[in-house]
């Protein structure tokens, strides 16, 4: 026999009142390994307590379409590259900001943010509360999105770089001022003594007429480096930045040809004479050659003799950074400025935040000027309510509690997305959890759903059908098997969840899924679940429902309380109602009343509600794999106490068997042993109950008392009807019996001591009452705080309470039955 179920029994066979656990079905337990930070199931416990990186496969027809890593923070869809990505300015940008970092306009951004954000409200993603796995943190006059290219607060701003700049008309007055917002454009023009010259890293040699003849050339002189004070004049040389040449090929160099048409190159990994020197130094056996840039000259068109073109570096510094022009070098003692060979002019400004040369006053009647942005400042955006840390795997909000903090970080969960043509061997076994969905299309232009155009390829689908027949946990969305039947053609993917859903599904040493068979007729318990979404130990078939009833068919066009229409929604903690739970969900309730009462014998308050939900549901089938086991029990022995001695037992085997849920075939009367004691004896007895009984009946048979009209018939009138008492009944004896001494029986002063008359006092007796002991009450409590089922049998309890018109207020067992009863109740 397999007892399965461990539950609060109201055994209504028997009329028994007690409400207890029957844990006859003992699971393996340890009450020091109940421990977490929040409540939840063995299992997850253990995950949880191992740290690391939980993974998650989610197969889906298109990866725009992914939906679980909303659950989860920083696995967000719309934040991965699969869903988009661009480089903007110095950084890559992914996600739906690499949408917009693309998005050469800002009406059309802020079109394309609001959609994104309706679609996910609408989807029940997004919303305002910690119901929904995002919440919003940006809504102001209907829009999910505000953006704008300066802000007068830029710390309550977000700042999206763009992919190319953009220009925009601003009016009002440019004021020249260190580390300003705004740096001046300008434009370099040829000019002797312009104050500017091109920031030259080396020279390139150009053996033709360049097409247009753009450009500036020069005519510069190699100048040979000498041992001597070339490499020792920093002043001269600029070891920092001036190029040199040799005439040894370097694998990485760029090829020159000097005025006497030698062939030289640039020096390629190290570029500079510091970096040779840095980097072992020059070579005794080679030329090398370095121009002087004070002595090369001013520029000109392109000739026979000019016709080297500057290769630019655009790391320059100064007031106009990264333009590839600067100021010209300082020489001399004193030192003055070099040639310099451009002049500038402003030709518009560029937004850079801080560190610019410009500072903007705003004057809506001030000069237009044109002002290019390489980013903007936007609001939008939503947090991460965390739902599948925090209600699936039980780790406590460290938002509400900083000290949880550790805990929580300590887990890592990440979310991994492939097509499903892409899914290898290697992705199932990675994987810990495998959800394999129809699509969540939440985009624009319409993302693919459904497989009809995709299909898993055969390795990855036998790897994923061998483990879930192992047990790893796999959620599947039922609209990939809806409408499948045994006639018709059935694709790859559709029979892998055929095949998972099946009962008995077992691993396979096949390595193709085409020789396994669909078990049709198992599968015709789906068609008998209502609303076609339910939990099979560790697999979740997922469908649109309602959490209200299951006769709700959820309609996307006309939505009622209560309606999920996806995997991710807003109601992943929702409580469905016992006609939804009941019909596919009944295990994972079960399982939750057990832990709870685990966990209370353990003495831990954290309980798990006891309710069912969608993150009920995925937690469910993750624990499934590391469950607590349960082992049968072949034979049962109960301890039958009663208040006095009786000729046959009140318990009876059969009524044992209707408390386990057994019958005489799966549990014959050879396997139930009743061991009836009263009361009395029991006190006496110095056993260990918790090792010698599965079970302990207390009856309230009256077969020894004297009984008037159905009630227990006491000499002192006030007992009647009470059964277990602290005290005994009285008893009138005859008057010899009363006294010791003789002077008992004197009269002393005309009164008789003891009359010993019919009304007199003198010569009553009470008994001892029918009760135990206060070592019993504890033995007793013990017993119940270990798990085991104590049956209080029909009158110890009336209304929500222990009767005390049976069971003495005084008395011990009255305090015994209220502390068990206190437990279960």
């Amino acid at each position: 026999m397999r007892i399965t179920k461990l539950r609060h029994i109201r055994a209504a066979a028997l009329s028994v009142t007690a409400v207890v656990l029957l844990a006859l079905a003992l699971t393996t337990f340890n009450a020091d390994r109940m421990t977490g930070n929040a409540a939840s199931l063995k299992h997850i416990d253990e995950i949880v307590a191992q740290s690391g990186t939980f993974n998650i496969l989610e197969i889906v027809p298109d990866v725009k379409t992914a939906s679980f890593g909303y659950y989860i923070g920083g696995q967000e869809p719309i934040e991965q590259a699969y869903f988009d990505s661009c480089t903007g300015g110095a950084d890559q940008l992914s996600g739906w900001l690499a949408t917009l970092s693309k998005t050469p306009s800002r009406e059309k951004r802020i079109e394309i943010a609001n959609d994104l954000f309706e679609r996910l409200e609408l989807k029940g993603i997004l919303g305002n509360s910690a119901a929904a796995p995002l919440r919003n943190t940006y809504y102001e006059d209907g829009s999910y999105y505000k953006e704008a290219y300066l802000a007068d607060d830029p710390q309550n701003w977000n700042t999206l770089l763009l992919a190319a700049a953009e220009s925009d008309i601003i009016k009002g007055a440019f004021t020249e001022a260190e580390n300003g917002a705004f740096r001046a454009d300008y434009v370099y023009n040829p000019a002797e003594s312009g104050g500017y010259v091109q920031n030259i890293s080396y020279f390139s040699y150009t053996s033709e007429t360049p097409s247009g003849g753009d450009g500036f050339y020069y005519s510069p002189a190699f100048t040979p480096i000498t041992a001597g004070t070339d490499l020792t004049d920093t002043d001269t040389m600029k070891w920092s930045t001036t190029a040199v040449y040799t005439e040894l090929k370097d694998e990485k160099g760029e090829k020159v040809k000097d005025a006497l048409d030698r062939d030289i190159y640039v020096t390629g990994q190290y570029r500079t004479v510091k970096e040779i020197l840095d980097n072992g130094g020059f070579n005794a056996a080679v030329n090398y050659y370095y121009v002087d840039p004070v002595q090369t000259g001013a520029p000109g068109a392109y000739s026979e003799t000019s016709c080297y073109a500057a290769v630019v570096d655009s790391g320059d510094q100064d007031d106009a950074p990264g333009d590839g022009f600067t100021a010209p070098l300082m020489t001399g003692d004193p030192a003055v400025p070099g040639p310099s060979y451009f002049t500038r002019a402003i030709t518009g400004y560029t937004h850079v935040g801080s560190g610019g040369n410009y500072t903007l006053t705003p004057d809506q009647n001030g000069p237009s000027n044109e002002v290019r942005f390489n980013s903007i400042y936007y609001k939008a955006g939503y947090v991460n309510n965390n739902l599948f840390k925090q209600q699936v795997l039980g780790l406590a909000d460290p938002g509400i509690n900083p000290n949880h903090l550790p805990d929580y970080n300590a887990l890592n969960v990440t979310v991994t997305v492939k097509p499903a043509g892409e899914v290898t061997p290697s992705d199932i076994g990675a994987a810990d959890m495998v959800y394999i969905s129809a699509g969540t299309d939440i985009t624009a232009a319409g993302a693919v759903t459904g497989y009809a155009s995709a299909d898993l390829p055969d390795a990855a689908a036998v790897a994923l059908y061998n483990a879930a027949a192992e047990l790893m946990p796999v959620i599947l969305d039922y609209a990939i098997i809806q409408g499948v039947t045994e006639g018709s053609p059935v694709q790859r993917i559709e029979k892998l969840c055929l095949l998972c859903l099946q009962p008995g599904a077992a691993a396979t040493a096949e390595t193709s899924l085409s020789a396994l068979a669909v078990d049709w007729p198992g599968l015709s318990y789906i068609a008998g679940d209502a609303d076609r979404t339910f939990v099979s130990n560790n697999v979740y078939c997922f469908n649109a429902f309602n959490t209200v009833s299951t006769a709700i068919i959820p309609d996307p066009e006309n939505h009622v309380p209560g309606d999920v229409f996806t995997l991710a929604s807003e109601l992943f903690t929702e409580a469905f109602s016992q006609e939804v739970y009941s019909s596919g969900f009944s295990d994972v309730l079960t399982v939750i009343q057990d832990e709870n009462f685990l966990k209370q014998i353990a003495g831990q308050a954290d309980q798990l509600p006891e309710n069912v939900t969608i993150s009920a549901a995925v937690r469910h089938i993750i624990n499934f794999q590391g469950r607590r086991q349960t082992n049968p029990k072949t034979s049962i022995t109960v301890l039958e106490l009663q208040p006095a001695k009786v000729t046959t037992t009140a318990l009876t085997k059969a009524a044992v068997r209707g408390w386990i849920g057994a019958t005489k075939e799966t549990f014959p009367d050879s396997q139930i042993k009743i061991v009836s004691m009263t009361t009395g004896e029991f006190i006496g007895k110095i056993e260990d109950i918790n090792e010698t009984y599965d079970m302990i009946y207390i009856g309230m048979s009256t077969e020894s008392f004297n009984m008037k009209d159905g009630r227990t018939d006491y000499n002192d009138n006030g007992m009647d009807g009470l059964i277990y008492t602290n005290i005994g009944d009285i008893y009138n004896a005859t008057f010899e019996m009363a006294g010791i001494r003789e002077q008992d029986y004197l009269t002393i002063g005309g009164t008789k001591a003891i009359s010993g008359g019919s009304g007199s006092k003198a010569n009553q007796f009470r008994f001892s009452g029918n009760d135990i002991t206060a070592a019993k009450v504890s033995v007793l409590k013990k017993f119940a705080q270990a798990g085991y089922p104590i049956i209080l049998a029909d009158g110890f309890v009336s209304g929500s309470g222990i009767n005390t018109d049976r069971v003495d207020s005084s008395s011990y067992m009255y305090e015994a039955v209220s502390g068990i009863y206190g437990i279960y109740a």
